[in-house]
């Protein structure tokens, strides 16, 4: 099978986008990339117990969690235990929280202190919101925004199940607020709204159903002006990670 015939469910036009982009040599390993089952990333968080416990009480429940060295209390498992993970008094009770591990680098690169005004700008569901607040051991001020009214909801649910208290809620469209509030954060995380391409999956069509070129275009402009505020937002000599 060629190609574009492995390709063959995803969108005309994102499929000649992609062999556009791709060399034709490194094509198979992303055809590969779409159609691997997706491990499954967990954080353990200090902030709702113990996170030497909790692995001991997931193993003792026949998880094996295998650690990713350079990201603190992070692991993953296999695909097949998903679901089994969920089940677990961890996982309700919020000492543990299902993240991808790429998403957990941001926060890492951002690196907030106790001592910090932390802002994340397109917060919702929370995941690097609530390491942050992992990180700065439940200290300082972190202000999540957030402006689609079911994303915040769920942000807020989150945030009051992993325990972290030292967060702020607003259901604001960020790419205007600053004109209220000024800069007066030492540090910014904007993980912006995307086309979501790197979640695509050959075998769950609902992963690429919404994608099309216009909502490329669409979100590259709401890129641009959440950037511009979070700029705005930014105390001289703040960091910003986008």
């Amino acid at each position: 099978m060629t190609g574009i015939q492995a390709l063959a469910p995803f969108p005309g036009a994102f499929r000649q986008r992609l062999t556009a982009l791709v060399p034709e040599d490194r094509l198979p390993d992303v055809i590969a990339g779409y159609r691997a089952p997706r491990l499954v990333g967990l954080r353990l968080n200090p902030l709702r117990a113990d996170p030497g416990q909790t692995l001991v009480d997931l193993r003792a429940r026949g998880f094996d969690p295998v650690s990713l060295p350079a990201i603190p209390g992070a692991f993953i498992l296999g695909a097949e235990q998903r679901r089994a993970i969920t089940e677990t008094p961890q996982w309700r009770d919020g000492a543990i929280y299902l993240q991808n591990p790429a998403s957990m680098l941001p926060p890492l690169v951002l690196g907030p202190r106790m001592e910090d005004r932390v802002l994340d700008l397109a917060a919702a569901p929370g995941s690097k919101t609530l390491q942050m607040a992992a990180m700065m051991q439940n200290q300082g001020w972190i202000s999540a925004v957030e402006s689609v009214r079911d994303r915040f909801f769920r942000l807020r649910a989150n945030l009051l199940r992993q325990g972290a208290r030292n967060v702020h809620c607003y259901l604001k469209d960020g790419a205007g607020v600053w004109r209220l509030v000024g800069e007066g954060f030492d540090k910014v995380l904007l993980d912006a709204p995307c086309s979501a391409e790197g979640q695509f999956h050959l075998e769950a069509p609902a992963s690429y159903a919404y994608w099309s070129e216009k909502k490329i275009l669409d979100m590259s402009r709401k890129q641009k002006r959440l950037l511009y505020s979070a700029i705005r937002w930014l105390k001289p000599g703040g960091r910003l990670v986008n």
